[in-house]
């Protein structure tokens, strides 16, 4: 099996912000840094049609959640081309800065939670797949302690071990259901226009959480003290 997307991601971003620390670029990080690194891999994947790497990409599928004011994005997406302009998705990635104080549980939430929309979407209403990547990448300080606590920490928690996986089954949005990312998701759904708990066909869904294969070990990276910034990324699906 070859690598996966996420991990592909991960890699390519904790290598990318390695190399900008040692240019001593590291005061220009934050979480619109990223485009460099995502966009320039995105590029890369090869599809069997013309493709190209898309930012701040508005898709039909988010259209629930702009109840008001701007229309919800997606920050990056490797789409078709269709004729000038942008066809199918193929890839939609969304980033979080962990050094960011908008890098809390409830917006990391909301953005795992619009991917896994649009995951369903695609494929249940235009008969394709797209496949959705969420990644957080940072200081290694600043990734340990928010990958350190909870709801990382808690029950149901998202995976940071290789071959391990993340199912929240049936109405997880519910905030009466236990576990740490409940009241998470169900703020995330009540924030749209029209709540997933209530939309047909996403009633008893499962989102799937499986995780790339970061490049920084949080558990061993004191073995090279030069390594100041990682990222780690998960593949969301939406059933």
């Amino acid at each position: 099996m070859g690598i996966t997307t996420a991990r592909r991601l991960a890699e390519a971003t904790s290598c990318w912000l390695h190399h900008e620390y040692l240019c001593q670029r590291a005061g220009l990080f934050d979480e619109a840094a990223l485009k460099g690194a995502v966009g320039q891999l995105l590029s890369t994947f090869v599809i069997d049609r013309p493709a190209r790497a898309w930012s701040n990409v508005i898709h039909p599928a988010l259209e629930p959640f702009a109840a008001t004011g701007a229309k919800p994005r997606i920050d990056f997406a490797l789409a078709e081309l269709n004729g000038n302009g942008m066809g199918k998705l193929r890839i939609a990635v969304e980033t979080k800065w962990a050094d960011s104080p908008h890098c809390k549980p409830a917006n990391i939430a909301y953005d795992i939670y619009r991917l896994a929309l649009l995951s369903h979407t695609v494929r249940s209403q235009h008969s394709y797949e797209c496949e959705c990547v969420f990644i957080v990448a940072g200081s290694k300080s600043r990734l340990k302690a928010l990958l350190g606590a909870p709801p990382f920490q808690g029950s149901p928690k998202l995976p940071t071990k290789q071959g391990s996986d993340l199912s929240i089954k049936g109405k997880h949005y519910d905030s009466t259901r236990s576990g740490a990312w409940a009241s998470y998701f169900s703020e995330a759904a009540n924030k749209s226009a029209l709540p997933l708990v209530a939309a047909q066909g996403f009633v008893d869904a499962t989102v799937t959480f499986s995780p790339g294969i970061p490049a920084l070990d949080l558990a061993n990276s004191g073995a090279d003290r030069s390594v100041k910034f990682g990222a780690f990324a998960w593949t969301v699906r939406g059933y």
